[in-house]
């Protein structure tokens, strides 16, 4: 299972293109769910995984109740994360430094895919 979450992990970064701070913020998570599932049961992975979408969670949903338009520009790396991990495309702005924008629509269904799979999240990071 280690093995697995390894060569998803991997394969995330590697298949995004971004800018480098994003990229940067997500290997960071990354790294530090690969060095947790080293030492820890499933249980406490589970535990990691879901604070790692929480924390993300709590960056956008800050900004998307500042503002009071659809779209929001910010926040791009929570949002490059929340597109890597539940593989829902944002339809906000990109450009060549990554995600320049969410919509609340998008967050919608980010939480909507977390409240669906949250209890199946380590199965579901194994079977990528």
């Amino acid at each position: 299972m280690k093995n697995r979450i390894y060569i998803i992990l991997i394969g995330i970064v590697v298949s995004c293109t971004s800018n480098p701070k994003q990229e940067e913020s997500s290997v960071q998570s990354i790294q530090k769910l690969d060095s947790i599932s080293k030492k820890r049961s499933s249980d406490s992975i589970r535990g990691v995984i879901h604070s790692e979408f929480n924390k993300h969670f709590h960056v956008l949903d800050s900004a998307s109740k500042a503002f009071s338009v659809n779209q929001i520009e910010c926040c791009g790396s929570s949002a490059w994360f929340m597109e890597v991990q539940t593989r829902i495309e944002s339809e906000g702005e990109k450009g060549y430094v990554g995600i320049m924008s969410f919509t609340k629509n998008d967050l919608r269904k980010w939480h909507q895919w977390f409240d669906n799979y949250k209890d199946s999240l380590t199965s579901l990071l194994s079977l990528h």
